[in-house]
């Protein structure tokens, strides 16, 4: 899967169309990676989107 992204990514480069994913798909995905990290955190409480706190990160 991860090639075929690359893939995409380069040749919507080439081609100039746009890619299949585009960086705003990423930060909503990430969005919600945080949000549900944060409500966890949190013991299962609801997180609204967009998020407040835009310090908030996911540590590896």
């Amino acid at each position: 899967m991860g090639l075929t992204i690359v893939d995409d990514i380069v040749n919507a480069i080439e081609t100039g169309r746009p890619p299949k994913c585009t960086g705003e798909d990423g930060r909503q995905a990430l969005e919600i990676a945080i949000a549900l990290r944060e409500s966890h955190r949190r013991g299962g409480v609801k997180v609204n989107l967009p998020l407040e706190d835009r310090k908030l990160q996911i540590m590896a």
